[in-house]
């Protein structure tokens, strides 16, 4: 009888397992853009969408963009960039460090550093992965010397805003010398003689910004007789120009030249002062 009533609980136990549905589980982890309903996945977005990462979209108006393992949406006609949509007139900047978002820059007047934007309009380079500014600054005389025969020399050194000399090859120096009317200037004439460009800018080309100095020697006019007592001044400054820039700015102002002839006893001498420097030539011519 045990044994008959054993064999009778067991049959009914199958019996009554089998009678129970058996349903499909959902188990992690969950497809992107579906639901279980159920115990079975089912497609969560509409008939016409896509899916992006989790994120259900229209195909006609967006697009699905990954990068670095991420997924985000743009409009159809934007750029994907590295985390950030791009509008069709910029271009996509990406950070070598793919868990940063990428830029839009500006092509007219930008370029791509990295995941920055340098603007080149304001004279910036990229240097060591970052926007700087690269132009001449801090010119400063550092000699002078009459040479004799009325010359006299000077010379100029300047620096880089960036501290490397190397990054100004797009810049160059030159002298801007104003004469006080007309051009071209003629010299007061009797002494002098002959005339120069008014203003007078040197050297053509200009010095590269690379060099970091210059030299400028000042030589006397041409002399003219009979010799009388004359006076001439004129204004000097050094300026730049880099490529990003639409004209040339003063690097140094120098102020007043001045030059002088002069009775020297029964001679006739000639001057020239700036800078508190100052060369002479006597007799003359």
């Amino acid at each position: 009888m045990k044994t008959q009533s054993m064999a009778f609980n067991l049959a009914f136990l199958l019996l009554s397992c089998l009678a129970v549905p058996v349903l499909a589980c959902c188990l992690p982890p969950q497809p992107p853009c579906y639901r279980c309903e159920d115990g079975v996945w089912v497609w969560n977005c509409s008939a016409e969408q896509s899916c992006c990462g989790s994120t259900c979209y229209n195909p006609a108006t967006q697009k699905c963009c990954t990068d670095a393992n991420t997924s985000y949406l743009c409009d159809s006609n934007q750029t994907c960039c590295q985390g950030t949509c791009c509008d069709p007139n910029k271009v996509c900047c990406k950070p070598s460090d793919i868990n940063k978002k990428g830029t839009c820059c500006d092509p007219n007047c930008e370029f791509c550093c990295d995941g920055k934007c340098c603007n080149c309009c304001n004279c910036e380079i990229c240097k060591d992965g970052n926007c700087v500014v690269a132009k001449p600054t801090n010119m400063h005389q550092t000699k002078w010397k009459d040479l004799g025969g009325g010359i006299l020399y000077f010379e100029y050194k300047w620096d880089s805003t960036t501290g490397d000399l190397n990054d100004l090859d797009m810049c160059g120096v030159r002298e801007k010398v104003d004469y006080p009317d007309g051009d071209p200037y003629f010299w007061p004439s009797p002494p002098w003689d002959g005339s120069v460009f008014n203003p007078t800018i040197l050297p053509d080309p200009p010095v590269p910004g690379t060099e970091g100095g210059l030299e400028d020697e000042h030589s006397p006019p041409d002399f003219k007789e009979p010799f009388c007592a004359a006076y001439s001044c004129a204004t000097q400054e050094y300026q730049y120009r880099c490529y990003c820039m639409p004209d040339w700015e003063t690097l140094l102002s120098i102020g007043s030249i001045e030059r002088f002839v002069t009775p020297k006893g029964v001679l006739w001498a000639y001057t020239i002062f700036k800078s508190g420097a100052y060369a002479e030539k006597c007799p003359i011519p």
